[in-house]
């Protein structure tokens, strides 16, 4: 009986570890991605991301995609506060492992020339940022042209064997998600 025992503990143990591991593991993982995204590191970012999105999108294209949206010599772009809101329970399906990551960050655009820093260019990308992402997201100060977008975000956290990585849940890429992450796994994985 005693023996009975001592082999449960030491399976609760060992679980309790790989699980602690695992999730120390996440966090590691999304502490990168976070650093990533804050310091505009596109080639750090593409690590971050699930490697079988390559196999749909060519990885120079996100590159090019990523270096785009740098800063330029009309208007510097930063990441500030990428905070994560929620990890959802870890679902795994044929040997991959799922879980659904809520975060937010603010993306905040300074106009820095005297072509950019006019009402008129202003307004409209303070328009274009408000149709987006909506009203309560956007926040301006004219005075020094900078706009501020609270961009919220759905990550999926996937671990095929070779530590996690991510995909973002974006709308315009739901093909792309289809084939990284089913169907079956995102619907069990609602509401988290």
């Amino acid at each position: 009986m005693f023996l009975r025992q001592c082999l449960l503990a030491c399976c609760l143990l060992l679980g309790t570890g790989l699980t602690a591991q695992s999730s120390r593991h996440l966090d590691e993982r999304l502490d990168a991605y976070a650093r990533a995204t804050e310091n505009n590191c596109p080639d750090e970012l593409l690590a971050c991301l699930d490697p079988e999105l390559f196999d749909y999108v060519p990885r120079q294209l996100l590159a090019a995609q990523l270096e785009a949206q740098r800063t330029t010599k009309d208007v510097e772009v930063t990441v500030t506060d990428f905070t994560v809101d929620q990890i959802g329970k870890k679902i795994t399906e044929a040997g991959t492992a799922y879980v659904p990551v809520r975060c937010h960050h603010d993306l905040n655009f300074r106009l820095r020339t005297a072509a950019a820093r006019n009402a008129e260019a202003f307004a409209g990308l303070t328009e274009v940022f408000t149709e987006r992402y909506g009203a309560a997201a956007v926040s301006t100060d004219a005075e020094d042209f900078v706009i501020t977008v609270r961009v919220r975000k759905q990550l999926y956290a996937i671990d095929r064997g070779e530590g996690y990585h991510f995909i973002e849940h974006t709308p315009g890429a739901a093909g792309v998600l289809d084939l990284l992450v089913p169907l079956s796994v995102r619907e069990r994985l609602t509401g988290y």
